[in-house]
């Protein structure tokens, strides 16, 4: 039997691998993709088309994935991307990376930070690690938060996180009177806005009243001593009502 198949070989020459079973052209797994998706293939090098793809065609294997998964076992990478003129395309190469000259798009938008300090709101937002798709850095001299993403709905809804998690932390409020003496309160009140850090301003409440020319101050416990300070500061003489 071995020798009769020697003597076809001599005969007939060798077999093209592309005749026997389960063996195609992987341009005949392109023209696959692009009926089931209808985007047109683009190849890296003309040669992938020549390639033999151990597949087995049959109507559950003509679907987009699998014939994505079996172009892959052969080290054939098909992802969509966006062409140059900005339709959608698939790309065929024979490495995981991009196209050469696909360029990056990135989304970018920008948190501003309310209640909490931005250290703390990223450290929270970047402890929740379920916005894996999403880059958050902050903007040190602006004190806000910078998110880049490939894609607008993961930015989308990173942003809506951040909203929930910037929230005012719960404190003990009191409130103060203090009593200028020798310095109007309109005076008084400027300065201590001018000196006093930009997030315990954002905590705190400030109400002048000039007939009385005293300063309503409304804070929690910890921020009042700061503010506390910084009044008599400014204003030595000045009192605080009820000490």
């Amino acid at each position: 039997m071995f020798y009769f198949a020697f003597c076809l070989h001599l005969i007939y020459g060798p077999v093209d691998p592309a005749s026997l079973p389960d063996r195609v052209p992987a341009a005949r797994l392109f023209a696959l993709l692009e009926r089931g998706t209808g985007l047109p293939v683009r190849r890296a090098a003309p040669e992938l088309d020549s390639v033999l793809v151990k597949y087995h065609e049959t109507p559950e294997t003509r679907t987009p994935s699998v014939i994505v998964l079996v172009l892959r076992a052969q080290g054939i990478y098909v992802q969509r991307v966006r062409g140059r003129d900005g339709k959608e395309e698939l790309f065929a190469g024979t490495t995981p990376g991009r196209p050469p000259d696909q360029a990056r798009r990135l989304f970018v938008k920008v948190y501003s930070p309310r209640f909490l300090r931005p250290e703390k709101l990223l450290e929270r937002f970047k402890g929740e690690k379920t916005h894996q798709d999403v880059i958050a850095i902050l903007e040190r001299r602006t004190g806000k938060i910078l998110l880049r993403a490939e894609k607008e709905k993961p930015l989308a809804e990173a942003l809506r996180r951040l909203g929930a998690l910037d929230k005012p932390p719960e404190r003990e409020r009191t409130y103060h009177v203090f009593r200028c003496e020798g310095i109007l309160v309109r005076e008084l009140h400027r300065e201590l806005l001018q000196q006093l850090p930009r997030e315990l301003r954002r905590r705190s409440v400030f109400i002048p009243y000039p007939k009385a020319n005293s300063l309503l101050v409304a804070s929690g416990t910890r921020d009042w001593e700061k503010i506390r300070e910084k009044l008599f500061q400014i204003n030595p003489d000045g009192k605080v009502a009820g000490e």
